[in-house]
């Protein structure tokens, strides 16, 4: 082995560690919260087990990856909630897919192998995954993924079933992570193909093997998904889906190319269906491929294979398959963060290869202003990824009409006292999508803050009268009903009906709706049973890191104790 070999994991890492640096002091942020500290798997005795026995008992989840949860839960072990742990493991994940593109590239021979690993670490449209704690997902699935392709080669060029077998271990264990190594056998069929021209018997058989485990655990994955996706969820037509894919295809390949203006959230464009000049994104990705396959001969496999690679990885994210994130962007950059593998390693390989049959030494230095300019713009990047506000701050700039950008970004503004700030985003996050009942949810916990208990009867009240089975409000207005000291407000028997609606409209307890249920129990003579709720949800509060949820709680038992229900005594400010 060169000393090159030994030092590439080192530099690698430490380039990692000076991009993302700002990162390292962020927060949790989004769903890290749901996912980490909200989660009850990460404390619960046995919650290891349960995140591989069962299903829908992770917060705001609904899929089965339990290698993910499984990381997670051993972080937490080590790091708690503290997120300056979690950050490290990805950055350290993140350097080791970039030594693995390394390695890959050299094996299939392919020229500029330091150059696309560079180019891959350093580029900005990878630092949502790498600085967004709960990216490990998209980490770990194209680790394990690559991991995979290298055992796969194994089998192929020394023989033996075992590497095939480890190729397939690692496949299942890149797509129980998250489901987009789904791509990885037409990928490899990719790869062959460009590096031999053809398969062969061998490679079919193999690659048909690795399908059979990757596709069956991802169908497993629909099913899980299908099973606790939300009932009254409205599923975009086909027509409408494929029309926006067309436009999120170039929107990937616009980010990808020339990585400005990155963000978690991107505009909604005004599509449909009917109006046939809506179709030409579309009908033009379907033309680019079909133009590349055909000009195969001219073009040379390399560059074809790259383009094909990227096509194959985005297919099933781009919204054909129905996918609800996409209702609120037309696309997410960590959607392709497997999938700009290959035209990275496509670029490099081209670059690296007209260095070495021409010795165009002059290229060196434009290659090095473009790697520091992508160092430099991913840098920048991270440091929005600090906190919730850095973060919506910056992406309510590159999509000021995004209903969850406008909704998150009250809530934070309301969490801060704000409150006129985040009344009027939140107002406006409800006129763009009326039926956002996330943004719903956090108008009427703004107006209960304030005490305007009437408001927030309304708001929650309008919204389940048009259909809402959000968790959250069903859970905010049965706890209003049963605690208000407005006798025309108050409404035991209701508030008992829509706890119980909460508990089973969510895919996992929380003891906010427990607690919710308690005060409802109390307020309609079920002293008991809402005794012992209250003491469930103060536990599960615990449980789940909510120490100001579990110090109200600890104050309401002694209450409950006595028979007494839990009457708010408040003055109802609404205006």
């Amino acid at each position: 082995m060169r000393p090159a070999d030994l030092l590439a994991p080192v530099l690698l890492l430490v380039l990692t560690f000076i991009i993302y640096w700002p990162a390292l002091a962020g927060e949790f942020l989004w769903d890290d919260t749901s996912s980490i500290l909200e989660n009850p798997l990460m404390r619960q005795e046995g919650g290891l087990r349960l995140i591989w026995t069962t299903v829908g008992s992770i917060p705001q989840e609904s899929h089965y990856w339990p290698v993910t949860y499984t990381a997670l839960w051993l972080q937490f072990r080590l790091w708690g909630a503290s997120p300056v742990g979690y950050h490290v493991v990805n950055l350290l994940i993140y350097a080791a897919i970039a030594v693995q593109i390394l390695r890959l590239m050299r094996r299939l021979g392919l020229p500029g192998a330091w150059l696309g690993a560079l180019l891959f670490l350093l580029h900005p449209v990878h630092v949502e995954t790498v600085a967004w704690i709960i990216g490990i997902k998209d980490l770990l699935a194209t680790a394990l993924g690559l991991l995979a392709a290298g055992f796969f080669l194994n089998h192929l060029e020394r023989g033996g079933w075992k590497w095939l077998a480890w190729s397939c271990v690692a496949a299942a264990a890149a797509v129980l992570s998250k489901t987009t190594p789904v791509a990885l056998p037409l990928v490899l069929a990719i790869v062959l193909w460009h590096r031999d021209g053809r398969i062969g018997r061998r490679g079919w058989g193999a690659l048909a093997a690795l399908a059979a485990v990757a596709w069956s655990i991802a169908a497993g994955d629909m099913i899980v998904a299908k099973r606790l996706a939300n009932p009254l969820q409205e599923v975009t037509p086909l027509a409408d889906r494929l029309v926006q894919a067309g436009w999120a295809f170039w929107l990937y390949v616009l980010k990808l190319a020339w990585p400005a203006g990155l963000s978690p959230f991107y505009p909604i464009r005004d599509l449909s269906p009917a109006r046939p000049l809506d179709w030409l994104p579309l009908a033009a990705a379907a033309a680019a491929a079909a133009l590349a396959w055909l000009m195969r001969g001219r073009l040379g496999r390399g560059p074809v294979a790259s383009w094909l690679f990227y096509c194959v990885c985005l297919a099933p994210v781009v919204g054909v398959i129905f996918i609800d994130f996409l209702l609120l962007t037309p696309a997410a950059d960590r959607y392709q963060f497997m999938a700009s593998i290959g035209p990275i390693a496509g670029i490099a390989a081209l670059a690296g290869g007209a260095v070495q049959k021409q010795r165009l030494k002059w290229m060196y230095a434009p290659v090095a202003l473009v790697l520091i300019a992508l160092a430099a713009l991913s840098w920048r990047q991270a440091g929005y990824y600090q906190d919730m506000e850095k973060l919506f701050v910056h992406a309510q700039k590159i999509a000021p009409d995004s209903s969850e950008v406008c909704s998150t970004l009250g809530y934070v503004y309301s969490r801060q006292g704000r409150y006129d700030e985040a009344e009027e985003l939140l107002r406006k996050a409800v006129r763009i999508r009326p039926k956002d009942w996330n943004a719903v949810c956090h108008l009427g916990t703004l107006m209960a803050n304030q005490n305007r208990i009437r408001n927030a009867v309304t708001i929650y009240t309008e919204a389940v009268n048009a259909g809402c089975n959000n968790a959250d409000v069903l859970a905010n207005l049965a706890w209003l009903l049963a605690t208000t000291p407005d006798p025309n407000i108050y409404n035991p028997a209701r508030a008992l009906e829509l706890a119980k609606m909460s508990l089973g409209g969510s895919n996992a307890v929380s003891p906010t709706y427990l607690n919710a249920l308690a005060a409802a129990q109390m307020a309609t003579g079920q002293t008991a049973e809402g005794l012992g709720t209250a003491r469930q949800a103060l536990q599960l509060a615990r449980d789940t890191h909510s120490l100001k949820l579990a110090a109200f709680i600890e104050k309401l038992i002694p209450l409950y104790e006595q028979g007494q229900p839990c009457i708010m005594r408040v003055r109802d400010e609404s205006r």
